[in-house]
């Protein structure tokens, strides 16, 4: 048998003696037997463990970016094999799903024909590339991995990020942010916390102001699945201090004043295995507070009532 990584895992069910098995050995990120279990249920409209008689065994491994999948189908004493490649997991596993969802089907026309028919079909060429599930079976993969993440407990989710601001300084400024918080199959809530290097504005008579940003957050987000990635919104409040010191006067001084914001955006996330995962999040900030900063008793600088708010790092759910 070809090395691989992963566990065998076998799923058995309360159920009549020879009931159908489904048995699973791949990589950790590729563990999909629970989610399989329910789209093949979902196509053939009962369970597992109502089937007799028939067992399954999948294999899954990953040669570079390539994913291949065999499939062994054991129909009392008689086995085929098929084998699958794809560019991702979820492809040859959806396409593996409807393989055994249209056994399990054909399950009682196989009993009937002769032992020698029943033997040799499983052993006939096979395609190395299998095409997209049909409709039935997109539907399917949209709603299989929901169901699996619908059991998933809240858990703590960690992040480091690299953020970048237009809201509150003049002008675009680099900084980094960190949360902490809550996550559930379909929300999360967070606390962050963020930093922006300071940002000059060039005044006349060669002075200067400079102005820089701390601030702290609580969002709260919906998410959705697509596939292995997921995609969502988030809604919160920032809360902060904007200072402002100028530059090329007599008396330096340095000036603070609350900032105050409504932040909304939309949340990207991709896994990368081990509870590790990239994140990005992209949005407005609207300013509810705007102080005035002055020199030598001059105005120089107001916030814009909005601005971008973005970042892109990665976090770790445990």
């Amino acid at each position: 048998m070809l090395g691989r990584a992963g566990v065998v895992l076998a799923l058995t069910r309360a159920a009549p003696a020879h009931a159908a098995e489904l048995r699973w050995s791949g990589p950790p990120e590729c563990d999909r037997q629970e989610a399989v279990s329910i789209q093949v249920e979902s196509i053939v409209g009962r369970p597992l463990a109502s089937v007799e008689a028939l067992s399954f065994e999948v294999t899954v491994t990953r040669d570079g970016e390539a994913w291949r999948l065999e499939l062994v189908t054991d129909d009392r004493g008689a086995k085929g094999r098929r084998s699958l490649s794809g560019q991702s997991c979820g492809e040859v596993v959806d396409a593996a799903a409807v393989l055994i969802a249209m056994a399990i089907r054909g399950a009682g026309q196989a009993s009937a024909a002769p032992a020698a028919e029943t033997s040799s079909a499983p052993d006939e060429a096979l395609p190395e590339r299998v095409p997209r599930p049909s409709a039935t079976g997109n539907a399917d993969r949209t709603r299989s991995p929901s169901r699996a993440q619908a059991k998933r407990s809240p858990g703590p989710v960690f992040g480091l990020s690299g953020a970048i601001d237009t809201a509150a300084l003049p002008g675009a400024s680099p900084g980094i942010a960190a949360h902490a918080g809550v996550i559930g199959s379909s929300f999360r809530l967070e606390l962050e916390g963020a930093a922006f290097l300071p940002k000059r504005l060039e005044l006349e008579q060669g002075r200067s102001a400079e102005f820089a940003l701390l601030s702290g957050a609580l969002l709260g987000c919906v998410e959705t699945p697509f596939g292995e990635a997921r995609a969502g919104g988030c809604g919160g409040f920032e809360l902060g201090s904007l200072s402002g010191e100028g530059r090329g006067v007599s008396e330096p001084h340095l000036g603070s004043a609350l900032w105050e914001a409504a932040r909304l955006e939309l949340l990207g996330g991709y896994p990368l295995g081990h509870g590790l995962g990239l994140t990005a999040a992209a949005g407005l900030a609207l300013a509810l507070s705007r102080p005035d900063f002055e020199l030598d008793g001059a105005a120089v600088y107001k916030p814009a009532r909005l601005g971008f708010r973005g970042s892109l790092g990665v976090e770790l759910a445990p």
